[in-house]
């Protein structure tokens, strides 16, 4: 097993105590599967870096309401290290959509607390695979550093 840094994002959310209760699931969620959580801190993006963090989804209808979403606040960064930790990160998060995912992920656990008008949000975000988590690391990174 490989060890790896990836990243996790919880996305902006309207109220802040949720934020800390997702914060909470996701250390003991990733402890659980020996991942280290090796550091965190709010970053808020500019659509330019939002629009390369998801630019994979730049087809896609929605992409411009991801971008309004992910600009909107501050989300809360955690760098995540550990064996296999871009394979572990995802599945612990869950399905995209909330409303799919079992209550033993990030995703099920608090689907239906966010945002009633918003039921399938997706709240929080996992690099997909090596490749997209090292331009992550970097976009973010450049973020904190300018």
């Amino acid at each position: 097993m490989e060890q790896e840094a990836t990243v996790v994002l919880i996305k902006p959310q309207r109220e802040a105590h949720l934020v800390a209760q997702i914060f909470s699931a996701i250390v003991q969620m990733h402890s659980k599967a020996h991942l280290q959580i090796a550091g965190f801190t709010w970053v808020q993006f500019d659509a330019t870096t939002a629009s390369l963090l998801y630019r994979e989804h730049a087809s896609q209808a929605w992409f411009a309401a991801l971008i309004d979403y992910m600009t909107s606040s501050s989300c809360l960064f955690l760098k995540v290290d550990g064996a296999d930790a871009v394979a572990k990160a995802p599945l612990i998060n869950g399905p995209t959509n909330p409303l799919s995912a079992s209550k033993s992920t990030i995703r099920g656990k608090f689907k239906g607390l966010f945002e009633p008008e918003y039921p399938a949000r997706n709240f929080v975000h996992a690099s997909s695979d090596v490749g997209a988590a090292r331009r992550e690391l970097h976009l973010i990174d450049k973020v904190l550093n300018t």
